[in-house]
């Protein structure tokens, strides 16, 4: 078996591409930013190493839908790329693997929807505290975001919030956490109430 069709079953059995973006997010990301990663094969399907089969990097091919044509976005040597500035709407890619004796066959396709915010008020709305109950926030590892926690305080009505900073449900992170007066030991660092525009 040649090394080109070693290469191109390795990449189709690994699967390569996962999800973009929020997948290791720990902060919320730009709109247009989508942060990609796939898990690179560790040996060709005749068990050699992957180093034997040549392997020198990876092109990144982007594409409207998941059936349209792909076109060259980049290319990594590492196991990530980042797209920045990508199309509102949906974004799909797919990774190759490059060799010096040619490239494999496309990893499996993985799209996000890139959806453009109406983004923050100009001027901004000036979020303040709105009921005087902080909250700790917890990891979901389902959705790759925060969610609210458990009650640990408590702050003053009128405190200022993070816009840019959200669990959802109008709860958004205090700009100063310190000021809230803890009850309860918290989980996080970051503390949210729930906010309102000023």
């Amino acid at each position: 078996m040649s090394t080109d069709r070693l290469i191109q079953r390795t990449c189709i059995i690994v699967g390569l591409l996962c999800l973009v973006g929020v997948a290791r997010a720990q902060t919320p990301q730009p709109w247009d930013t989508n942060n990609l990663s796939w898990v690179a094969p560790t040996t060709c399907t005749s068990g050699q190493p992957v180093a034997n089969c040549a392997v020198t990097g990876y092109r990144i091919e982007r594409s409207a839908t998941t059936t349209g044509a792909f076109a060259a976005l980049g290319a990594s040597t590492t196991t990530s790329f980042t797209h920045t500035s990508a199309a509102a709407g949906q974004n799909c890619y797919r990774v190759i693997a490059t060799s010096a004796k040619g490239d494999s066959f496309p990893s499996n396709v993985a799209c996000k929807t890139n959806t453009q915010p109406s983004g923050p008020p100009n001027p901004p709305t000036n979020l303040t505290v709105v009921e005087p109950i902080a909250y700790d926030i917890r990891p979901n590892e389902h959705t790759f975001a925060f969610d609210r926690g458990r009650a640990v305080g408590v702050i003053k009505v009128g405190s200022a919030c993070d816009e840019t900073r959200t669990t959802g449900g109008g709860f958004y992170a205090l700009e100063r956490p310190s000021k809230a007066k803890i009850t309860r030991p918290p989980r996080s660092t970051a503390l949210v109430a729930k906010c309102g525009a000023a």
